[in-house]
């Protein structure tokens, strides 16, 4: 009896640590429900129990976890369910007006292309282990934050609307933030140079997420629409402008969409 315990604790703490990659802190504290099964040793019902609160159909949910489970090599189709799977997680977590076949268009387009980006981003010279929780973060080099990043830009520019046809001023001082984002974005065909050339996408990786950090110390220090003068704003917002295009440039030439809302 004891060593039945033993190997259900082991299930127990492997399932538990697939819902840790998967879902999101609060939902992977969940019971994994591991039990006694007639069908085999043990079986887990975690993906009944929490597609619901997850946001998620208990198979894609089931597919997921099976993914971290199987470790090593995971096949295609399950590895793309996993990150379909944890980008909905992460969509669940942040504040949005997304519904229906709109939110599974931005989920599946953030899925997806985190897989892409995951690959594309690591040198052909290296090895590297696909991490469906890390892959779908909005943390670090990933797809999903280059794909929030241009999603926030859509929306600022939104709220701007007509303004954002206004001319540049090229006299006004410049914010060092504001000139840092400037010269990054005049690196972007330089480094198209280099991709094309050296048939290395990973460099054009690198652009974006360098260009993405950019444009968050931009908007840490320089006001867009509450900027202190007209042609103030209408500078920024060309820049923003500018930059929305570039990401969005860049993604599709890595064979990732752009979601203007996420």
């Amino acid at each position: 009896m004891a060593e039945v315990r033993a190997a259900m604790t082991l299930v127990e703490d492997a399932v538990a640590g697939a819902m840790t990659r998967v879902l999101t802190p609060e939902l992977a504290r969940r019971d994994p429900v591991v039990r006694p099964s007639e069908h085999a040793d043990f079986q887990s019902n975690a993906a009944l129990s929490l597609a619901g609160p997850a946001g998620m159909a208990p198979r894609e949910l089931a597919l997921a976890l099976q993914g971290e489970l199987a470790g090593g090599t995971v096949p295609l189709a399950g590895l793309l369910d996993a990150a379909v799977a944890g980008a909905r997680a992460v969509t669940a977590d942040k504040a949005h007006e997304l519904t229906g076949a709109a939110l599974t268009e931005v989920v599946e387009a953030a899925g997806i292309g985190a897989v892409k980006y995951a690959d594309l981003s690591t040198s052909r010279a290296k090895n590297y282990v696909f991490d469906p929780a890390q892959m779908v973060s909005l943390n670090g080099n990933t797809g999903v934050y280059l794909q929030y990043a241009h999603a926030r830009l859509c929306t600022l520019l939104g709220k701007a609307g007509g303004a954002v046809a206004t001319g540049v001023d090229a006299s006004l001082p410049l914010h060092p933030a504001e000139r840092a984002l400037i010269l990054r974005l005049d690196g972007f065909d330089a480094v198209l140079g280099e991709v094309a050339g050296e048939l290395e996408p990973h460099r054009l990786c690198g652009y974006l997420f360098a260009l993405a950090k950019a444009l968050t110390e931009f908007y840490g220090a320089c006001p867009v629409l509450k900027a202190p003068t007209p042609a103030l704003r209408a500078n920024r917002l060309a820049l923003c402008r500018l930059t929305a295009r570039t990401l969005a440039q860049g993604l599709d030439l890595l064979g990732l969409k752009a979601p203007e809302r996420m």
